[in-house]
């Protein structure tokens, strides 16, 4: 169990990392040149990874068997998910001095929708989970059907609608199939792990899940590739599970960064900022005949944004610790993980 959890915290320090990474071009570079590639590619798995993340560890809820085992189950979220958001999301539209219904209204929360959606999917789980449970072997089967009917929804509805806006549900519909995927995973994996870790069966799904830098494909074969991307990471993580449990100093540093996911995502926002001259550099090499076309604009990106990112990081981790003394505000801020 330890061993699966060192891993696991590692992968989620890489995930959360790759969020940093892509907020810095978004919010810290959007009116730059340059088109990072690197990120491009993050885009791709670091949403699913976390929404698949959240599902494996939130199998467990499909074991409840009646209505009021939802009460507990509601309290739990709503203190280290709801509350957190809507104190953080309150902070940051103070801080920035945003309109607070205007941000409200909007499907991404200022940011802070991931922790919202996460919260009304673990809710949908369970609330599926109870009305599906007198349907038996086919409440399963059901279950899935409705995952698949919400994924193609979210392709389909008006995402400037009022309503859908405010409530994020097209987030809700589009991320809740990688959460029960996450589900289904930790459910089955003695039954389906000799399949998924065959040799030839770990080529294909290398090779999918690639697919999307390589080609523009359609977007349910773009978010089937997007989830294989997902169970490739993880493979990469528990093949290297060893390392990732060992007192390396990259490895205890992504695992304390892991650890501290929920914290650092409410925090990083307020330390993204504008890396001058960064942005008009990266510009200048892609265009230079030396750099077009190759990687080598890329590998220079890495090199100073990556520093960067886990700076911000370790600065969350440490305004964690200074307001860790004042149990109350720590939980109003980041809950009771």
């Amino acid at each position: 169990m330890n061993k699966r959890l060192d891993y696991f915290d590692a992968m989620k320090g890489f995930g959360i990392l790759s969020v940093i990474y892509a907020h810095l071009f978004t919010m810290g570079m959007r009116d730059s040149d340059y088109i990072s590639s690197v990120t491009s590619f993050i885009q791709l798995y670091f949403m699913p990874l976390f929404f698949f993340v959240s599902g494996y560890f939130s199998a467990k809820i499909g074991n409840i068997q009646k209505p009021a085992e939802l009460k507990p189950i509601i309290l739990k979220k709503t203190r280290n998910l709801l509350v957190p958001t809507a104190v953080m999301f309150t902070l940051c539209v103070l801080y920035f001095r945003m309109n607070y219904v205007d941000c409200i209204i909007d499907s991404f929360k200022v940011g802070y929708w991931f922790t919202y959606v996460l919260f009304c999917i673990s809710i949908l789980y369970a609330v599926l989970t109870i009305v599906l449970k007198p349907f038996s072997k086919s409440g399963g089967v059901l279950h899935l059907l409705i995952v698949l009917c919400l994924h193609y929804l979210s392709r389909h509805i008006n995402v400037f609608d009022p309503i859908i806006k405010a409530t994020s549900f097209d987030f809700i519909a589009a991320y809740y199939f990688y959460f029960y995927m996450g589900v289904l995973l930790k459910k089955y994996e003695g039954n389906i792990g000799r399949y998924l870790n065959n040799k030839y069966v770990l080529t294909v799904s290398l090779i999918l899940g690639v697919l999307p830098v390589l080609y523009d494909v359609p977007w349910y074969v773009k978010n089937i590739c997007r989830l294989i991307l997902v169970y490739d990471i993880l493979v990469v993580f528990r093949y290297y599970s060893s390392y990732f449990e060992s007192q390396n100093v990259f490895a205890k540093g992504l695992r304390l960064i892991g650890r501290n996911t929920l914290e650092i995502y409410f925090l990083h926002y307020f330390f993204l900022f504008r890396i001058y001259g960064v942005d008009g550099l990266l510009t200048t090499l892609s265009n230079d005949y030396c750099f077009r076309g190759h990687s080598c604009s890329s590998l220079v990106e890495l090199a100073i944004i990556c520093p960067i990112a886990i700076g911000i990081a370790y600065v969350c981790i440490f305004v964690k610790k200074i307001i860790q003394p004042y149990p109350f505000a720590k939980q109003l801020c980041f809950g009771n993980n």
